[in-house]
């Protein structure tokens, strides 16, 4: 289902590699681990730490915080030479007195080896429709948290041709 009432933030796309051929799709799994992680610590909710839990959302699987607030849903598909990937972050935001927000991540990968693929990221956001009353203030522009995770992570190379 298309929602029409999004509003994107961020879009960007680029190259990643991993080291000494390492499974890059597993480097990138784990940027988003710490990203999610971090953003849990710092918006008060949890998510599963251990690494079998993130392993199945590589997988495909869905993980979810405890009260439902944040869902992480994924897709994993096994071409004839490489992998492809997607993973959506879905976090309902409230603030008191202003209606519900909602922020989706999207994360795609294409793998064109198992040490090398492109990633595209979108973060979006969007009010509750039908709510009465005032919104939430506009978020000031950024980059996502998630582009510093991954640049600060070893087993990841990111690159963009110009």
């Amino acid at each position: 289902m298309i929602d029409l009432d999004r509003t994107m933030f961020f879009k960007a796309r680029f190259e990643i590699e991993a080291p000494q051929g390492e499974d890059v799709l597993w480097s990138l799994v784990l940027s988003v681990r710490d990203w999610s992680l971090r953003k849990a610590r710092r918006d008060g909710y949890s998510l599963p730490q251990e690494m079998r839990f993130w392993s199945k959302l590589k997988s495909g699987e869905m993980l979810e915080s405890p009260d439902g607030s944040v869902r992480l849903y994924a897709a994993l598909h096994h071409g004839e030479f490489a992998k492809t990937w997607a993973c959506q972050h879905v976090e309902d935001q409230r603030a008191p007195g202003c209606a519900p927000r909602r922020w989706i991540t999207e994360v795609g990968f294409e793998g064109h080896s198992v040490d090398r693929g492109t990633v595209s990221i979108i973060t979006m956001f969007s009010d509750m429709p039908g709510y009465i009353g005032p919104l939430q203030p506009a978020p000031k522009p950024n980059v996502p948290k998630l582009i510093a995770s991954m640049l600060e992570n070893d087993r990841l190379v990111c690159t963009i041709d110009g």
